[in-house]
């Protein structure tokens, strides 16, 4: 097998793999080449070729968008057909058929893109086998988002031009866009092969391995397109943000300092940079640098959301909460809000509330736990609320008494009424601090008949029993949040040490680790049915029966707290805004208690700390237990 069949079978398998997961946004900013930079083919298209690229973010947007092949025609409404004695005049004079494709890149330029069309279904009708026009055709209708009609053009230009950089590149990216990513690789390396120095194809292919989290593979792409064009700011740039997302730290802050010094205007750089300082834990390092790029790209959505949960990291909830809010100018965090109702936003003022406040979840379960809080200290302060969330919620919030009827999220989108927020828009309504928690004290509730079916189910005469959980959303472990997550198999030291029962609560994603697990037979014997049991009021029950719960940065540890449950969490390094840098305890949860890797990574030690703490804890609740029965 020849190199290039090897990469391509390696790319195929990471394209499936990113097909079954989905894609993801990061808070890492990646710069694309503009629409508006990409190349249009005059006459002679083989030389001085203009590299550029089509910005990959519209390439997402246009996906999927058209999935049959338009032949153009010119016998379009509104259009009369050329006419005979047009198409002789023309025909014979060359010069007049140049003029007219002239017209229509100029118009091509311009962004008239339906003038362009036009022309070129005329230009096309005299020259069915120009080159020039058959590409600039592509690109038309390319930039409309006709994907399928663009690769037609684009492959009949390649046809008559199999060497030309720029139909290579192009086809490409429309191949990217149709998601016929092996495909998409392959000409971008041909590209290559014909014209090393084509610097566009280096980008296209590193930015759609890197889009596929083959970073292994776009770093490389980067660095030899580096190679031949070591000033090139986007290369050096998507360099850095491949090696951000790598996890190579250090090494992408040398690769920005290098973008930097090609082009110390770049807000972008500041911004990743900033978040790279984040999770290394120099906080400070990263405010600076976030403020900075707001200075070159004042009032950036996405930069402000970066500054506000460095700032809550930290503890400063005043500026955090104010610059977090900025999350929802943001188009992926608006799509994280599961309804957008017809009636006006609340602005924190609570003089101005006559009807029910409704209340809109977002983001992830956990986040719903948390601060789904906030509509029982509403209804202390004498404000009525509605409260939206998803579906398998509602028996939970019922229960809880958040809300006895709570809307389905298309529900909320039909309440014209009274005014609706963001559910994390209330902390910073009501002045939520670590000063002023505003409600800390056991909020979340399942039924009692429930609690009594599973302390009859679960054993209580022999050993203690700690509920586990170790493994979050993968496709949220991205930037700052990776490395929240620990394999099951850590969890080993916890019953060598600890003489106790375990009792899985890990639903979904790392649930298939209990499988292979070593110490399997340290779980309760009725680890079967739990495993089936996925309602909330249920699982909520099962934590209750549990003498402790230790788990990783999940939903499982705002469930858990947020009944009360003693409650151990495990963070990483450097945990996500809401825990902090320090302490064991915090102010959202008075039953939790914190414990903080001192490495990165390093859950062995940690857990080895939390095993012997379990025991004494243990040990001391047995002898309670016998003093009083």
């Amino acid at each position: 097998m020849n190199k290039r069949a090897q990469k391509a079978q390696g790319f195929a398998a990471v394209a499936t793999s990113r097909k079954k997961s989905g894609q993801v946004r990061h808070n890492v900013q990646r710069e694309h080449d503009s629409q508006n930079e990409q190349s249009i083919l005059h006459q002679q298209p083989n030389t001085n070729l203009r590299s550029t690229a089509i910005n990959s973010s519209q390439l997402h947007q246009t996906k999927g968008c058209f999935t049959e092949s338009l032949a153009f025609t010119s016998d379009q409404p509104g259009k009369s057909k050329t006419s005979e004695k047009l198409k002789q005049t023309l025909l014979a004079d060359k010069d007049q058929v140049d003029k007219l494709e002239s017209k229509a890149t100029a118009h091509l330029r311009q962004g008239d893109i339906d003038s362009a069309i036009y022309l070129l279904q005329q230009c096309l009708e005299l020259r069915p086998k120009n080159t020039i026009s058959l590409y600039n055709m592509g690109l038309a209708l390319q930039q409309k988002g006709k994907i399928s009609a663009a690769i037609f053009y684009y492959k009949k230009a390649l046809y008559l031009d199999s060497s030309n950089p720029q139909i290579l590149n192009n086809l490409g990216l429309a191949m990217t866009a149709a998601g016929e990513w092996e495909s998409a690789l392959s000409l971008f390396d041909q590209a290559i092969d014909h014209h090393p120095a084509f610097i566009s194809s280096y980008i296209n292919a590193g930015a759609l391995l890197e889009d596929q989290e083959d970073y292994i593979g776009s770093i490389s792409y980067y660095e030899k397109g580096i190679e031949l064009s070591p000033e090139n700011r986007k290369l050096n740039y998507n360099l850095g943000v491949s090696q951000q997302k790598a996890g190579e730290l250090r090494e992408a802050i040398k690769t920005y300092q290098v973008a930097l010094g090609i082009d110390p205007k770049q807000a972008k750089i500041f911004q990743n940079m900033g978040t790279i300082y984040q999770e290394l834990g120099e906080i400070e390092l990263s405010i600076s640098h976030l403020k900075h790029a707001l200075q070159l790209l004042p009032g950036d959505p996405s930069i402000h959301k970066n500054l506000g949960m460095a700032q809550l990291l930290k503890g400063d909830y005043l500026n955090g909460l104010i610059n977090y809010e900025h999350r929802l100018r943001c188009d992926n965090d608006k799509a994280n809000i599961i309804a957008s109702p017809m009636c006006p936003q609340w602005t924190g003022d609570l003089s101005m509330i006559k009807e029910p406040l409704l209340l809109v979840s977002e983001q992830g379960l956990g986040d719903t736990f948390q601060f789904m809080r906030y509509a029982l200290h509403l209804k202390k302060k004498g404000i009525s609320t509605r409260f939206c969330a998803p579906a398998k919620l509602h028996d939970l919030i019922k229960a809880s008494g958040i809300d006895a009827h709570p809307l389905h999220p298309e529900q909320a989108e039909s309440i014209s009424a009274g005014q609706w927020v963001p559910l994390l828009s209330v902390p910073l309504h009501l002045g939520i601090s670590p000063e002023n928690p505003g409600l800390n004290h056991p909020y979340i509730k399942t039924e009692p008949a429930l609690e009594q079916k599973w302390k009859n189910i679960l054993p209580t005469q022999e050993k203690p029993i700690i509920g586990i959980n170790w493994q979050g959303n993968p496709k949220h472990e991205k930037s700052i949040t990776r490395g929240r997550s620990m394999p099951l198999a850590n969890f080993a030291a916890l019953p060598e040490i600890c003489d106790c029962s375990l009792v899985s609560l890990q639903k979904g994603y790392g649930s298939e680790q209990l499988e292979d697990c070593t110490f399997r037979d340290s779980f309760v014997d009725v680890q079967g049915l739990v495993n089936e049991t996925w309602d909330f009021l249920e699982t909520a029950a099962i934590i209750q029966s549990c003498d402790l719960i230790i788990t990783t940065d999940t939903s499982v540890a705002h469930l858990s707290a947020g009944q009360g449950q003693t409650t151990w969490l495990l963070l990483q390094y450097i945990p996500e805004w809401r825990w902090g840098l320090q302490g064991e305890t915090t102010f959202w949860y008075p039953t939790m208690r914190i414990f903080r890797q001192h490495h990165p990574g390093d859950w062995d030690s940690l857990i080895k700390t939390v095993a012997n703490q379990a025991k004494k804890l243990l040990n001391s609740s047995e002898k309670q237990k016998k003093l009083y029965s």
